[in-house]
């Protein structure tokens, strides 16, 4: 494979990658997200599992993985310890068959009243 070829795999595999995961800047707590963005669409989560470099990461839309039980948005006092963002209001996270940590966001129900 010649150095150019790997160079375009390498280019197409970051243009994939960068419209997965968009990414708005460095953060500490969701609050900080909340004050760049100057609205409550992205929370502040790691990088990856194995860094804990925090980022501004959108919340999760439907159908997207998400974590079970993860901290409602926003947390404001303390770091999340997931590189998932939860689900964006109005969805909740609802676990995969067999699976009890991951899931997919999912519209709430909601309920008629009688």
């Amino acid at each position: 494979m010649s150095l150019l070829q790997i160079i375009l795999i390498a280019s197409f595999g970051c243009l994939f990658a960068s419209g997965m995961m968009p990414i708005t800047g460095f953060c500490q707590t969701d609050a900080d997200c909340i004050d760049a963005d100057g609205d409550d669409t992205s929370c502040c989560a790691q990088w990856n599992v194995k860094m804990p470099i925090r980022v501004c990461k959108s919340l999760r839309k439907e159908g997207q993985i998400c974590k079970v039980n993860s901290p409602t948005f926003p947390l404001l006092l303390r770091p999340r310890s997931s590189f998932l963002c939860p689900c964006h209001g109005g969805f909740e996270c609802h676990p995969l068959e067999g699976k009890y940590r991951v899931g997919k966001c999912k519209q709430v129900a909601i309920e008629a009243s009688v």
